[in-house]
């Protein structure tokens, strides 16, 4: 595997995404952040890419992510395909803690 994380989230919440991005990296984790890291082509050509390439995926999952990020949302379903087609668990999702109240109004 070229990268320790896939790290996806959605560009409205691109500040946390580089807070992660910055404590991941200051560990020592070789961290593909998708705004930084793809390549000029398709973003679903890009994502497929970098998920198999990936040993984990991290997901920013957030209001933003769910509502208005088509790409966010292709990343989280090609994990979960590589995942079950691997027979493995590949993925973790992390939200914030004020983003809880707008998943349980479902």
């Amino acid at each position: 595997m070229d990268y320790d994380v896939f790290l996806s989230c959605s560009s409205d919440d691109d500040l946390e995404g580089h807070r992660i991005l910055e404590a991941l990296e200051a560990d020592g984790y070789h961290v593909c952040y998708h705004y930084r890291d793809f390549r000029h082509g398709s973003i679903s050509d890009n994502t497929e890419a970098f998920v198999t390439r990936s040993k984990r995926t991290v997901c920013l999952l957030t209001e933003n992510f769910i509502r208005r990020s088509a790409h966010s949302l292709l990343s989280l379903y090609l994990d979960l395909e590589y995942t079950v087609h691997a027979g493995n668990f590949h993925m973790i999702i992390a939200t914030f803690a004020d983003q809880l109240n707008f998943f349980r109004r479902g």
